[in-house]
C-alpha cells in the first residue's frame, strides 16, 4: 500500500529498500513507480513475476527503446495494447502501432494525449457509437485550458469531444458547439456534466433519457420549466411527465397523472407535493413495484396506513423507511 503512494516522497535509502523488500508484491510495486522516471528495459521486465505485471508494466512505465521495440512487435495483443497507452512511447512506434492488424489496439492509439489532430484523424478505428464509454482522463486534467478544450471540441475523434463535454465550465464558444454535436452521447454528456449546458439539449435529454442521470436534466437551473405544459398529452411518457414542472401545471393535471398508464409518469405525480393522500394510498396498490414501494415511503400517508405496513412482512421494509415514522416506533422496531 505504501510503495505506490509514497514513492515519489520518500529517500533513496527508503526507496532501495522497497526495492529489495522480501515481499515479491512489495518489489513489483517499488518497481512500477521507479521505472515512472527510469526506463525500463528488456531485461528489466523480465524481473516482473508474471503476466499481469508485466501488462501493467508496458502500460504505466517509461519504456527503454529496446523493449518498447518489443512490446509493439509482439505476438501477444494483449502486450501491443499495454504499449499503446505508454505515457513516453516513440512517435516512430506510436505510428506503428497506429497501423496494427487488431482495431482494439488501434483505437487506443487514437485516443492518446501526444498526437497531433492530423495523426488522429488518419488512424483507422472501429467505433460502436451505442457502446458504454468513460471520458478520456487526460482530456478531463485539462481542467479550464480554454484553447486545449476548443481543440477537443473540434477533433474528427468523437471521444475527445465526449470527455470535453463532461468538463463543469465551459466557455460558450465551446459550450455551442458541443450543443450541435452530431453525436447523441456528446449533448448527453453536456447535459449530464456542464453547469453551462443550454436549455434545448437540457429538455432533449429529458425528453429522451431514461437512464440513471435522467432526474439531473430537470434539476440543472437552465431546465427550461415554462412551457412544459404543452406536453400534458404527448404520446412520448419521458415527455409527458414534463407538463408537472410548468408553474402553470394544476394539481388535477397530477391527479390525472397518478392514473396515467405509464408506471413513470405516475411516479412522477407521486413525488409531486400537490398529489393527495387518498391517492397516496390508492397508489400502495399500483400495479408497479416501484411505484407501490415509493408510496409506502411517503410521509403523507396516515398513521393507521402505515402503522399497517410496518405489520406487512410484504411491506414492512419500504415503510421503515418512511420519514413519518415516529421515532418511538422506530426504537420498537429496533428492540424487537
Amino acid at each position: 500500500m505504501a510503495a505506490p503512494r509514497a514513492w515519489v516522497h520518500l529517500a533513496p535509502s527508503s526507496q532501495a529498500a522497497l526495492l529489495a523488500d522480501p515481499d515479491a508484491g512489495v518489489r513489483t510495486e517499488a518497481l512500477l513507480r521507479h521505472h515512472r522516471s527510469t526506463p525500463l528495459s528488456a531485461a528489466g521486465i523480465a524481473e516482473f513475476p508474471g503476466d499481469e505485471q508485466r501488462e501493467r508494466a508496458a502500460r504505466t512505465c517509461v519504456l527503454a527503446r529496446d523493449l518498447a521495440e518489443d512490446l509493439v512487435r509482439s505476438a501477444e495483443t494483449v502486450l501491443r495494447r499495454a504499449a499503446a497507452q505508454s505515457p513516453n512511447l516513440d512517435s516512430d512506434l506510436v505510428a506503428l502501432l497506429g497501423q496494427d492488424m487488431e482495431p482494439g489496439v488501434r483505437w487506443l492509439v487514437s485516443v492518446r494525449s501526444d498526437l497531433m489532430e492530423a495523426e488522429r484523424s488518419g488512424t483507422t478505428v472501429e467505433f460502436d457509437p451505442t457502446a458504454s464509454c468513460n471520458p478520456l482522463p487526460w482530456v478531463r486534467d485539462l481542467g479550464y485550458d480554454e484553447e486545449a478544450m476548443c481543440r477537443c471540441t473540434t477533433s474528427a475523434h468523437v471521444m475527445l469531444r465526449r470527455s470535453a463535454a463532461c468538463a463543469k465550465n465551459l466557455p460558450p464558444d465551446v459550450v455551442d458547439l458541443l450543443a450541435h454535436d452530431e453525436d447523441w452521447v456528446v449533448r448527453l454528456f453536456l447535459a449530464e456534466h456542464c453547469a453551462q449546458a443550454p436549455a434545448d439539449v437540457l429538455l432533449e435529454m429529458a425528453e429522451s433519457w431514461d437512464g440513471y442521470s435522467a432526474a439531473r436534466m430537470i434539476e440543472h437551473p437552465n431546465f427550461p420549466r415554462q412551457g412544459t405544459l404543452r406536453y400534458a398529452d404527448d404520446p412520448n411518457p419521458l415527455a409527458r411527465k414534463l407538463a408537472l414542472l410548468d408553474p402553470k401545471s394544476t394539481a388535477e393535471l397530477v391527479e390525472r397523472f397518478s392514473r396515467d398508464a405509464d408506471s413513470g409518469v405516475r411516479r412522477h405525480a407521486l413525488r409531486d407535493q400537490r398529489l393527495s393522500a387518498a391517492s397516496v394510498i390508492r397508489m400502495l396498490d399500483d400495479p408497479h413495484h416501484g411505484v407501490r414501494n415509493e408510496a409506502a415511503t411517503d410521509p403523507r400517508l396516515p398513521t393507521r396506513v402505515l402503522a399497517a405496513l410496518l405489520r406487512d412482512t410484504a411491506t414492512a421494509t419500504g415503510a421503515a423507511t418512511n420519514p413519518a415514522v415516529p421515532e418511538t416506533v422506530m426504537h420498537h422496531l429496533l428492540d424487537l
